[in-house]
C-alpha cells in the first residue's frame, strides 16, 4: 500500500471509528485492511466492518452520520441490509469502499466478542481477532488472495494462534481446508494460467508450513 493511500486509509479509519464510538455502536474491522494492520503486505481499497445488529432508528442515524462524513450511503440501503442480514456499501470519492455487514452468523458474533483495540493517534479502533480473521478469510471469502492472507497470518503468528479455536470455527484443519479449496478453484479455472501458478505457489507454501510444524 503506497504511503499516500495508507495515510488516506488511516484518516478514514479514524473518521469511521469515531462515528461508531460516538453512536455507541459495537463494531470490528475485518478483511484486507485488518490483515494489513496485522502486518500482511497487500493493497486494498475496501474497508470492511462487522457491526452489531441495530434498531432501525439507530441504523438511520449511522447512515446520516456517515453521509455527513463524505460517504455516499443512502439510508434505504442500510435499512435493507439490516433487515436482510446483508451488507451496506458506502463509496467515498468514487474510490474507497466502506462495507458494513450487520452481524448475522456465529462467526460474526465471535468477531464482535474477540477483538484487539489499537489506537490511531488518540482514536480507538477495534480489530477482529486473529482466529476470527483467518476463519473468515477461509470459510467466508475463500478466493486466492484471501487464502494467501490466511496462510501469511498463520505463518507469522503460528505461536500466538489458538489452533483449537480456529479448527472449531472451520470444523476442520485450516491447512487441509485450504488445500481442498485450492483444488476446487483449480478445477473450475484450470484454463487460467495465473490461477494455476498461484494455486501451485500456495500449495508449496502449505507444504512448507506443514513441514515446519512437524520439526
Amino acid at each position: 500500500m503506497e504511503a499516500g493511500t495508507k495515510e488516506t486509509l488511516v484518516n478514514i479509519l479514524k473518521k469511521v471509528s469515531r462515528v461508531f464510538n460516538e453512536l455507541g455502536i459495537h463494531y470490528v474491522l475485518v478483511g484486507g485492511l485488518a490483515c494489513i494492520l496485522y502486518g500482511v503486505e497487500r493493497t486494498t481499497l475496501d474497508i470492511d466492518f462487522i457491526v452489531e445488529k441495530l434498531d432501525e432508528k439507530k441504523a438511520e442515524k449511522l447512515a446520516l452520520r456517515l453521509s455527513k462524513e463524505g460517504f455516499y450511503l443512502p439510508g434505504r440501503e442500510v435499512l435493507s441490509a439490516l433487515r436482510e442480514g446483508g451488507h451496506a456499501t458506502a463509496i467515498l470519492r468514487g474510490l474507497l469502499r466502506l462495507d458494513i455487514k450487520f452481524a448475522s452468523t456465529e462467526l460474526d458474533q465471535a468477531s464482535l466478542r474477540n477483538f484487539h483495540e489499537i489506537h490511531l493517534d488518540c482514536t480507538p479502533l477495534k480489530v477482529a481477532g486473529l482466529e476470527e480473521n483467518i476463519a473468515a478469510k477461509i470459510a467466508v471469502l475463500g478466493d486466492l488472495k484471501d487464502l494467501e492472507d490466511a496462510l501469511i497470518l498463520m505463518d507469522a503468528y503460528r505461536d500466538a494462534i489458538n489452533w483449537d479455536k480456529l479448527r472449531r470455527y472451520l470444523s476442520s484443519d485450516p491447512l487441509e481446508k485450504i488445500l481442498k479449496l485450492l483444488d476446487k478453484i483449480k478445477s473450475v479455472l484450470s484454463d487460467e494460467e495465473y490461477v494455476v501458478r498461484k494455486v501451485k505457489y500456495l500449495r508449496t507454501y502449505i507444504m512448507q508450513l506443514l513441514k515446519s510444524s512437524r520439526s
